[in-house]
C-alpha cells in the first residue's frame, strides 16, 4: 500500500452536488477508455521514477482516535536504468540508514500485480459496475465501483469510489477496500490522493490507510498509516 492534503485556499465557496439526472448514471465506456489510458500512463511513470516516502503509523481505537505512535520512517525508492527498484530506509535528510536496501524488486517482477486503479483496465473492467453517485467540491464526478459478482478466493477486487477530473481524465481521489490484502492485514481501508507535481506529472501523492493487522501471532492491532510521496525523479 504504498497513498496531498487538500489546498484549503482553493476550496470554492459552494459545494456542487450531482444533479438528479446524473445520480445513478452508468459511466459511459468512453470515460472508462480515457481513464484506462491515463492510469496506465501513471503506472508507467511510477515504474520509471525514483521517489521518497514519508510514512507514519499510529495505533488507533475503534473510533479512530490515536492512542500511540507505532512507527515513523522515511524511504527512498531508487529506480535504476535497467528498471530494478531498490527500497532504502533513509534519515529525514536523505542519508541511508543501512548499507543494504530493505528490498530489491527486479524488472518486471510486479508487472502483473493488480492495484486498485486496475479496475479501469480492459483486463478487469467487466467485473465491475461503475456509477456516477455525486460530485466533489470542485465539480468532479464521484464514480462508485462495485464488483458485479462475489470474487473468488485470492481474486483481485475493489469496492469503493474514484473521483475523476474529466478535464484531464485522471483520478483525483480513491477510497475503498481491495483484496487480496497484504500479509498479516485482516482489514484495510484506503484513501488515496493524486495530483500534479512541479514538473507537470500527475501521480499519487498521499495515501491514508486504516485497518487491522495481526502482530506476534495472536495480537491484533488497529492502525492508521499516512504515507506521503515526494521528490519524484523520472530516471528512465
Amino acid at each position: 500500500m504504498r497513498q496531498i492534503p487538500l489546498l484549503l485556499f482553493m476550496l470554492p465557496v459552494l459545494v456542487l452536488s450531482a444533479s438528479a439526472s446524473e445520480q445513478g448514471r452508468t459511466v459511459p465506456g468512453a470515460w472508462l477508455d480515457s481513464l484506462s489510458v491515463s492510469v496506465e500512463q501513471m503506472r508507467d511513470l511510477t515504474d520509471r521514477s525514483s521517489m521518497k516516502i514519508e510514512s507514519t503509523t499510529h495505533k488507533i481505537d475503534k473510533q479512530g482516535e490515536v492512542k500511540e505512535e507505532l512507527m515513523s520512517m522515511h524511504m527512498w525508492v531508487e529506480v535504476l536504468p535497467d528498471g530494478t527498484r531498490k527500497m532504502w530506509e533513509i534519515e529525514p535528510d536523505g542519508t541511508r540508514v543501512k548499507d543494504e536496501p530493505q528490498e530489491v524488486i527486479e524488472p518486471g517482477e510486479r508487472d502483473n500485480e493488480p492495484r486498485p486503479l486496475s479496475v479501469f483496465s480492459s483486463k478487469y473492467r467487466d467485473r465491475f459496475a461503475f456509477v456516477v453517485t455525486d460530485r466533489d467540491a470542485y465539480g468532479n464526478p464521484v464514480v462508485s465501483v462495485e464488483p458485479r459478482e462475489k470474487p473468488g478466493e485470492d481474486e483481485f477486487t475493489f469496492t469503493g469510489s474514484v473521483t475523476v477530473d474529466t478535464t484531464r481524465w485522471v483520478p483525483v481521489r480513491l477510497q475503498g477496500t481491495m483484496t487480496p490484502l497484504p500479509d498479516k492485514v485482516k482489514e484495510l481501508e484506503i484513501d488515496a490522493y493524486f495530483g500534479e507535481d512541479e514538473n507537470g506529472y500527475w501521480h499519487q501523492k498521499e495515501v491514508v490507510s486504516k485497518g487491522v493487522a495481526k502482530a506476534m501471532m495472536v495480537i491484533t492491532v488497529r492502525f492508521r498509516t499516512v504515507q506521503r510521496m515526494y521528490d519524484w525523479q523520472v530516471v528512465r
